[in-house]
């Protein structure tokens, strides 16, 4: 029987005492769950997971060896439209690649896409049914909790998470959510449904994205803006490949699981905490002076207690 990633989520907030993890709760609480058995997707093939908006583009870094790629013609549709989705979908085939489909999941479903990409506001109207039937992946777009919620609700394949920075690729809904915003998240969902964080994430950005634990990073502009397009995606590829090799740390932070690609303590506090200027941290229950942050290492399976100083007390 298939992985029912929603029940899981739901058991996993229940068990955790965070507000962030409440205002989740209370927002599922108020949409009636559909948790249909999309398929799951490869993890080992989510890394550096390029969005283009043409064929040309999909043929030019499948040969590259992107393995999670995704087709976004905005566009009017043209009388090429299908042609060109019905090619991108065999050249996924032939290279073993995640090529998913944006928005045209009548083509997508028509054509045999290995995946579809829906937006919040192409939910209602897209037959999911049909698409987890067929056996197609569901990737859902967000961009604050409740559109988590909503996304969670459908028990999709992977949960995309945005936008992190500013963005000019497209007209977005909201302001950036940032780092912090995005840190919290993954740590509320991480062991529920594979996470793609995007939006403005560039190659001097993407540390820091990594740093969240997020499975994977979603670009566009990065490359395909980029003066030197296959240097730009080796970039970002050599960047993930030394994240992953040196860091990935399992932590208890507050009593909630995360996941740190950092071993720093000074690195990992900044990147969690929106004012480290009054925190306290203690690390398996022994204070560390904050003067000893930058030289103090994390370990494996280390449980850190991050709360606020109060003078006087």
């Amino acid at each position: 029987m298939m992985e029912n990633r929603y029940l899981k989520l739901i058991e996993r907030l229940e068990q955790s005492q965070t507000s962030d993890a409440q205002e989740l709760l209370a927002y599922l609480g108020q949409i009636k769950a559909q948790p249909r058995s999309f398929l799951p997707i490869d993890r080992e093939k989510l890394a550096v997971y390029p969005v283009v908006d043409s064929l040309e583009w999909v043929k030019l870094l499948l040969n590259e060896g992107v393995k999670t790629l995704q087709l976004r013609i905005k566009d009017a549709p043209s009388p090429t439209l299908q042609a060109d989705i019905k090619q991108a979908i065999e050249l996924g085939q032939d290279y073993d690649a995640q090529l998913f489909i944006n928005d045209h999941w009548q083509l997508a479903l028509e054509l045999g896409a290995y995946g579809v990409h829906l937006g919040q506001e192409d939910l209602a109207d897209a037959d999911l049914h049909a698409i987890a039937s067929a056996g197609l992946r569901l990737g859902v777009s967000t961009h604050d909790l409740a559109e988590v919620a909503i996304a969670a609700s459908v028990n999709p394949s992977y949960i995309a998470l945005g936008h992190i920075f500013p963005t000019t690729t497209k007209q977005m809904p909201s302001a950036p959510q940032g780092v912090m915003a995005l840190q919290r998240q993954v740590a509320l969902l991480q062991d529920s449904f594979p996470l793609v964080a995007i939006g403005g994430i560039t190659l001097e950005r993407a540390p820091s994205v990594w740093h969240t634990g997020i499975d994977s990073i979603a670009v566009v502009s990065a490359i395909t803006k980029a003066a030197q397009p296959l240097q730009a995606l080796q970039q970002l590829n050599d960047l993930t490949q030394q994240v992953r090799h040196n860091h990935q740390l399992m932590l208890l932070v507050n009593g909630e699981r995360y996941r740190s690609n950092t071993r720093n303590l000074a690195q990992f506090v900044s990147g969690v905490i929106l004012e480290p200027a009054r925190i306290v941290v203690a690390i398996n229950s022994e204070v560390v002076p904050k003067s000893q942050w930058h030289r103090t290492e994390l370990n494996e399976g280390d449980t850190l207690d991050i709360f606020e100083s109060i003078a006087g007390g």
